[in-house]
């Protein structure tokens, strides 16, 4: 019996290299083998330990390697750089840390994010996703992106505001719980448009805390930032520069944002289109009108024959000559 018990466990130890010597060499009872089981024991749940704690350490990479987040929604003109080249982009593929997105003047994508962050890529724009870490399957420890250039949209998820880091070449922002759009561009700067939260926007030489409605931040490349003073000039600058604010129709109802307190831009931005290019010039009177015109006023449809070139003037006729000096008489005796 003795001799089946310790047979048995050190089966069970040397199938984990613990084991140090056979266990039967040791008296039942004895104090070497009560010590040896013992340590056996502690190899035994330290190696456990180690390899519960590897799995963990390996979880979040596993992950990463499934990906990120996917496309939701693309329209054509949209193109993504990963790590095996460029490919055009499809709705449903998989993203991962380090994936560049990027649209022509048609294009736009919606990205879905696991942790449930919405991004909107809108026309002649770049992205890049800087890394994404995923602390659990719905939620990221960091999720930092850079806008390189255009208009963007972007809706917080299920993770916490300090993991958020948006960056673009003359502005950063820090968020709390906001849905907002922003725009950016190499001669203007970094604009953006909030609709709902709060955003801090942070330049090379200033910060500004945004909430409120439809409240527009506007910065330059020098550093500086101010708000529209009146209601026209922040609606110049949502026409110019925040498209998705003009029309939504385009983009999935879940990636679209509370803009009504901006009002119905629509319409003036139509009119604003309309005056930017000139319509061309046509003739505004009526077939009557131009039948009554004057003979005078018409424009005359026949070519006037060249007139003769002027005769020149005959010359003067010589003037007659001088005559003659008379004789002087003949001298006197």
């Amino acid at each position: 019996m003795h001799f089946q018990w310790t047979h048995a466990l050190e089966f069970q130890l040397n199938s984990f290299g613990l084991a140090p010597r056979p266990l039967r060499h040791f008296q039942r009872g004895s104090v070497l083998g009560l010590v040896c089981i013992g340590v056996s024991r502690m190899r035994l749940w330290s190696a456990f330990i180690v390899g519960l704690f590897t799995i963990l350490m390996l979880a979040p990479s596993l992950a990463q390697a499934q990906g990120i987040g996917q496309v939701a929604a693309v329209s054509p003109g949209a193109t993504l750089k990963g790590a095996s080249g460029t490919v055009v982009l499809k709705r449903g593929a998989r993203l991962s840390s380090g994936d560049v997105v990027t649209t022509d003047a048609s294009g736009r994508a919606e990205l879905l994010f696991d942790d449930e962050t919405k991004v909107v890529v809108g026309p002649a724009s770049k992205l890049v996703i800087d890394e994404v870490l995923m602390q659990s399957p719905a939620k990221a420890e960091r999720f930092a992106i850079s806008a390189v250039s255009g208009s963007f949209r972007f809706i917080t998820g299920n993770s916490p505001k300090p993991a958020y880091d948006i960056t673009t070449p003359t502005a950063t922002m820090a968020i709390r719980g906001t849905i907002f759009d922003f725009n950016v561009s190499r001669k203007k700067g970094t604009n953006v448009a909030l609709f709902r939260g709060k955003v801090r926007l942070c330049t090379s030489g200033a910060c500004a805390n945004m909430q409120g409605e439809c409240a527009v931040a506007v910065s330059n490349r020098r550093g500086k930032i101010a708000a529209p003073k009146t209601v026209d000039e922040r609606d110049t600058v949502l026409i110019d520069d925040f498209p998705f604010v003009i029309d939504q129709e385009a983009i999935t109802p879940k990636f679209r944002a509370p803009v009504g307190g901006c009002g119905d831009l629509s319409a003036k931005a139509a009119t604003v289109r309309k005056v930017a290019v000139p319509a061309p010039v046509t003739n505004t009177l009526s077939p009557r009108q131009e039948s009554n015109r004057s003979q005078t006023d018409r424009p005359s449809t026949e070519r006037e024959a060249p007139s003769a070139p002027e005769q020149p003037d005959p010359p003067d006729p010589p003037d007659p000559p001088d005559p003659p000096d008379p004789p002087d008489p003949p001298p006197s005796d």
